[in-house]
């Protein structure tokens, strides 16, 4: 069969000609960064205050190290609040799942006084070893239903510390204050005498 030879008005012909290729509308992010914390200092506590109410869901993203200088690792309570007065009371309940090395644990509370003690740092005599974790905060301003969490978390020493490797952890909560208020305010503190160290960096995200 003979193959002709098509000019370029002949092959442009048989596509449709767009003469826009954009309509003009542009389309809004649905995941923002509202802002980050930088621990320069040590601190016991690192609180994120009046948080924008026009989003539908927040997250909490950090990697932390603690300023612990023996074997172990670190907890932090997780708390939340209105008009930037966090909540100590107990209107928290919590579930979690943890793994270390080969064993794992579960774990759960209701009538709390934090959403829940997070693993947020190994240290051991020599160095300390970061741990991240992901938090989504469900419907933060919905006022007809207690507010819901959950989270991932861990960490890996690479076998420093009591020949365990790393752990992972699920954990789900929520908070049932009365009056069931909208979260502006939440806070991260150290649940022993070891502080947040610095190079921890804390990231608050709004889902729209």
């Amino acid at each position: 069969m003979a193959i002709n030879r098509l000019s370029q008005s002949t092959a442009q012909s048989a596509f449709p000609k767009f003469t826009n290729f954009w309509d003009g509308t542009t389309a809004t992010s649905s995941f923002d960064s509202l802002g980050s914390i930088v621990v320069s200092t040590a601190t016991a506590t690192v609180t994120f205050s009046s948080i924008p109410q026009t989003y539908t869901h927040l997250q909490v993203r950090w990697t932390a190290l603690t300023t612990r200088t023996t074997y172990g690792y670190d907890a932090m309570t997780f708390r939340v609040g209105n008009l930037n007065s966090i909540d100590s009371g107990s209107n928290y309940t919590w579930q979690v799942m943890r793994s270390a090395g080969a064993s794992a644990t579960t774990g759960s509370t209701g009538s709390a006084d934090s959403m829940w003690y997070l693993d947020w740092g190994f240290g051991t005599t020599v160095s300390s070893y970061p741990m991240s974790a992901v938090i989504d905060i469900l419907d933060y301003t919905n006022t007809t239903k207690a507010k819901s969490m959950r989270g991932i978390y861990g960490g890996d020493t690479n076998g420093a510390i009591g020949g365990v490797y790393g752990s992972i952890n699920l954990v789900g909560g929520s908070w049932f204050k009365s009056g069931l208020p909208a979260i502006n305010t939440m806070s991260f503190t150290s649940y022993n005498s070891n502080n947040i160290a610095p190079g921890t960096v804390f990231t608050l995200y709004g889902v729209k």
